[in-house]
């Protein structure tokens, strides 16, 4: 069959493994699902990295199986953060990884921003690390290294410890390492995504089923991973990020951040990826399928009655902030609920209304980034949002810009293939790669006849938060 890359996306409810062909084409793809450790203090969310390591592993054998035929010649790992997780001199882990879920460092996190004389970043991992250092002496002064969650992988497979993250990005930025009064020596070297860390060892070679030599190439964060493999390459893509929490970024030649948008230098050099993550927009149809009654994978169920209802619902409208909301809100408080509910409304309605829902909490980013000159002309979607093509449909006439569906739609898995192709001298460079890589399979057109429904339902959308969030800070 010919060579191929093995791609690692390591989440935060499982580790995807997949082996892509040099064309693009997805061989094949193996899931091991894990859970969340709770219950610690408030707001504490843990997992454990030898549970991530045996998942990923696992993960890794069934993929290279399942592409027999297939000779892997180059492999990345990419995945959630900020996870950090401590390990001693032989790369154990020291305890559980405090994950990107975690809100317990947000003291230690102002302590920093006091030092800096600026906000330290939320999505560092050095305030969790200034926290360990406080409150878990021990497990600190052990610390040969910390890393972030796929350098941990990385390290499993090689015995080398990087950090690694796209150009200009620093995983461990030294000003808020010195802010937090840290270690230096306990960080590792940084390197660039696409560049190498080492090859696998013999010994974790030969359980994976793989030849010697192969490439691990340096990985980074899941996000990104997804933006590269979306092919956001050039200015007015748009992407979908899918996944359980969701998001839009946007390719822009200038960081568009008002208004609680993030930017970000973007893979390809010269432009940002801007727009944000949400919290639980993917996951807002999961939550639907069993609370209106559907079983819990029966997505076709779900999409043929939500199809049957006509465009704003007839008045209902979902908030989806079930697990509070990132962008542009940034309120862990925020709450979900359907507004506007009577007698007249089935289940249909609410299952159109929950699409409807996650469509318009993009339809508020993406207002907010035309406000300040940015412009879509293309949103692809990739994960399991982009399965559903109702889903695609509302995206595309709510926004009123084409939404693109791509042949693969694990864009974090093809953006860590992208790292290996180049890692394994393959490509360029990863942007290069996305011309060979990303194939079309689905476009839907903005339908203009749903536009009035959808706007006057968007109205309703925006008021809501506003008008209820001291009420919901109250309950919540």
């Amino acid at each position: 069959m010919g060579d191929g890359l093995l791609a690692v996306d390591l989440g935060t409810s499982g580790v995807k493994a997949g082996v892509v062909g040099m064309r693009g084409e997805l061989v094949s793809l193996a899931i091991r699902g894990y859970g969340l450790i709770e219950g610690g203090g408030p707001g504490w969310v843990e997992q454990d990295p030898r549970v991530w390591w045996a998942s990923a592993r696992d993960a890794m054998k069934d993929a290279v199986a399942a592409a027999r035929g297939t000779t892997v010649v180059g492999a990345c790992i990419g995945g959630q953060g900020p996870s950090p997780v401590p390990v001693d001199e032989r790369g154990e882990p020291l305890g559980n990884a405090i994950i990107w879920m975690d809100r317990r460092s947000e003291g230690e996190r102002r302590t920093m921003s006091d030092r800096l004389g600026s906000e330290a970043s939320p999505y560092s991992c050095v305030p969790k690390l200034l926290w360990l250092k406080l409150h878990r002496p021990d497990v600190y002064a052990r610390a040969r290294w910390f890393l972030q969650s796929w350098d941990f992988i990385a390290l499993r497979l090689t015995g080398n410890a990087v950090a690694s993250s796209f150009e200009d990005n620093h995983v461990f930025p030294r000003e808020l390492i010195d802010a937090a009064e840290l270690d230096p020596a306990k960080f590792p070297r940084e390197i660039v995504m696409g560049t190498a860390v080492g090859t696998i060892r013999p010994e974790q070679a030969k359980e994976l089923g793989l030849g010697s030599g192969v490439t691990v190439a340096g990985g980074v964060n899941d996000s990104t991973a997804t933006v590269l493999g979306g092919g956001l390459v050039r200015r007015g893509l748009a992407l979908d990020l899918g996944g359980t929490s969701g998001g839009i970024a946007l390719a822009w030649d200038t960081p568009l951040r008002e208004g609680g948008l993030t930017a970000w230098p973007a893979p390809t050099r010269g432009l940002f990826v801007c727009g944000g993550p949400f919290a639980a927009a993917g996951r807002a149809l999961v939550w639907a399928l069993p609370a209106l009654g559907y079983a819990a994978d029966d997505y076709a169920a779900i999409e043929a009655d939500a199809a049957r209802v006509a465009p704003g619902a007839d008045g209902l409208v979902f908030l989806p902030h079930l697990a509070g909301e990132r962008t542009p809100m940034w309120d862990d408080k925020a709450r979900g609920m359907f507004f506007g509910l009577t007698e007249r409304h089935t289940r249909a309605h609410l299952a159109r209304a929950v699409f409807e829902g996650v469509a318009f909490g993009m339809r508020h980013v993406v207002d907010l980034m035309r406000e300040q000159g940015g412009r879509i002309d293309e949103l692809r979607a990739t994960g399991g949002q982009g399965k559903v093509a109702l889903w695609g449909r509302i995206k595309a006439d709510v926004l009123g810009v084409p939404v693109v569906v791509p042949a693969v739609l694990e864009g974090a898995v093809m953006g860590e293939a992208m790292l290996a192709a180049a890692g394994a001298g393959r490509a360029a460079d990863p942007s290069s790669a996305a011309a060979s890589f990303i194939k079309e399979a689905a476009r839907y057109e903005p339908d203009p006849t749903t536009a009035a429904a959808y706007e006057h339902a968007y109205r309703t959308y925006r008021e809501l938060y506003p008008r209820l969030k001291d009420l919901m800070r109250q309950t919540a």
